[in-house]
């Protein structure tokens, strides 16, 4: 099977489907899916017993909640601070590394 995202139109379906009692492999074929995609997405939203689509939608929505607060935060005082340690010639590991001693988290790959 090709790769394809599991995305909100398949949720509801494996949530039913699941309520039902079929295996994994029944409901990765029915959408489209590997079976070893569909077990680790319902693994990681609440197993078989918990899988719950609003809880999903929830903490996917604080997920993307929390990303844009980061990008916001780059833009102020932590923009001016990546800039001028970049000046001074550190990695952005290095930048990472000093800004998680200061609590503050920024993966290095945000800085390249």
């Amino acid at each position: 099977m090709s790769y394809t995202h599991i995305g909100p139109e398949n949720w509801t379906c494996i949530s039913r489907m699941l309520k039902v009692g079929h295996s994994l492999s029944k409901i990765a074929r029915t959408i489209g899916n590997d079976i070893s995609s569909v077990g680790g997405h319902v693994a990681a939203y609440g197993g078989r017993d918990g899988y719950d689509v609003r809880e999903m939608r929830r903490r996917k929505r604080m997920k993307r909640i929390a990303a844009m607060d980061s990008i916001h935060v780059m833009r102020r005082w932590l923009l001016q601070f990546v800039t001028g340690e970049l000046k001074r010639h550190k990695s952005p590991e290095q930048i990472s590394g000093i800004l998680s001693l200061k609590k503050k988290v920024l993966a290095a790959s945000a800085i390249y």
